[in-house]
């Protein structure tokens, strides 16, 4: 009767071994499958968070061409451009120093590494975004309750500005705007809804933070018999799955003010 010889420890090494390359293999391949997946979703999702600025500014600038012929009263989304154009709605168009876009000189100092996403603190002090969520007509005489609420209140939630302690963050997933369901009515402290304000129309709409997306206007170059033209540099930095070096993306806006000519 023949007796049957097992396996030698070499060959169990070897087969463990051929087990443990395919695992591996198997495994690094879908994690690198699971990473390509969730990179081109977060990279659509900051393209998606792009075009709704530039629609938002092109809907501010379509807005305030369309009010030109009407009362000074009734130019809420004039006030509104020069607000993010000039810096204030009092501020007179031709004054460079009181507004929000820079000259092309000063953009050019702003130099981002290419190795690291910017920190807020980074960034241009004029730096913004526009609250998508809250640009509509009937928002300009916003009231809580029965108590109504200041323009220069309102403003502060239409154009989310960069500045010390504010909402500007470095993200943690893809560049986007996370919302709320409060109101800073005076740019400090906050005002929640109570359960009757939650309806529809009111539930986050309000900006808390800004993550990896910001807006920055520049005046063109003065050219001669020409309207007064903004370019919105719309830029993105985050950093996808797997990845050391950030992804940044972004686009270019020109508008033109037809109230100045060069």
């Amino acid at each position: 009767m023949r007796i049957k010889r097992g396996d030698t420890i070499i060959e169990v090494i070897i087969a463990i071994t051929i087990f443990c390359l395919v695992a591996i293999i198997s495994i690094t391949l879908m994690n690198s499958g699971v990473n390509t997946a969730e990179g081109a979703l977060e990279l659509t999702m900051a393209r998606n968070e792009i075009d709704a600025q530039a629609e938002a500014l092109r809907f501010i600038q379509n807005s305030f061409l369309s009010e030109r012929e009407l009362s000074e009263n009734n130019q809420q989304f004039t006030k509104l451009w020069r607000h993010i154009t000039t810096g204030s709605s009092d501020c007179h168009l031709t004054q460079a120093s009181c507004g929000l876009a820079i000259s092309p000189e000063v953009f050019a100092d702003y130099s981002f590494s290419v190795d690291t996403c910017p920190d807020p603190d980074d960034l241009p002090p004029n730096a913004f975004v526009i609250n998508t969520r809250f640009i509509e007509p009937s928002n300009f005489n916003f009231t809580i309750g029965s108590t109504p609420i200041s323009y220069s209140s309102l403003l502060r939630e239409m154009v989310i500005s960069n500045s010390p302690d504010g909402p500007f963050r470095r993200t943690e997933l893809y560049p986007r705007l996370v919302f709320k369901g409060t109101f800073t009515s005076d740019g400090t402290s906050d005002q929640t809804f109570t359960s009757d304000d939650l309806t529809e129309t009111s539930l986050y709409r309000f900006v808390d933070r800004v993550e990896g997306i910001w807006i920055i206007a520049v005046r063109s170059r003065e050219e001669k018999n020409q309207p007064q033209a903004f370019d919105f540099y719309v830029r993105t930095c985050w950093y996808r799955p797997g990845d050391t070096r950030p992804s940044t993306i972004g686009t270019i806006i020109r508008l033109y003010n037809p109230e100045v000519v060069e």
